[in-house]
Parts: C-alpha cells; structure tokens; sequence
C-alpha cells in the first residue's frame, strides 16, 4: 500500500473507496490506516474535496481515519494530486491538532 493511493475496501458494510494515509513502512505491519471516501457531503476542514485530475470524484472524510485489515483491501485505483495531499495533510494537522 502507497500513501495517497486510493483503493477498493471490502468493508462489512459494503464496498467503499478509502485513501492510504499510512506511509508504506507503516502499512507493510498489514493494517494500513485509511480514510473513506464518499461521494458527496458538506464541506468543511476535515472534508477533503477531490480535484477532477484526482482519480475519482467524491469527498474524503478524515473524520472516519481507520486501520483496516490489508486482506480487506482491493486494487487500486490510483493515486491523488500533490494538491489533494497537501490539503488531507492540513486537515489532518486540524482535526489532531499537530
């Protein structure tokens, strides 16, 4: 798993779209940390919009920050912009207050 890849998550739920936020010395343990993504849903700091050159549209919700199990996780679906990372990294310095 690659930090900022965007991959397939075969939740309990159902099938969603998680961003790896996890660098890949972190997600080698088998549980990469990830956020969901969603397709649409207010704005605010700790909702990152995806950018039309990102891979696929929607939302990534940092509030919903999880390890999930590797196995759980499917292909990828690419990765996002420098632009998109930067703006997941503010939200995530926010919302933890780092």
């Amino acid at each position: 798993m690659t930090q900022g890849e965007v991959r397939e998550w075969r939740s309990p739920a159902g099938p969603l779209r998680v961003l790896v936020l996890s660098p890949e010395t972190y997600s080698a343990t088998g549980w990469p940390v990830c956020a969901v993504i969603v397709r649409a849903g207010e704005g605010s700091p700790y909702v990152v919009p995806l950018a039309d050159p990102d891979p696929i549209g929607g939302r990534i919700v940092l509030g919903t920050i999880a390890a999930i199990p590797a196995a759980e996780l499917g292909d990828s679906v690419g990765m996002v912009t420098g632009a998109t990372w930067d703006r997941v990294q503010r939200g995530l310095r926010l919302m933890l207050g780092l």
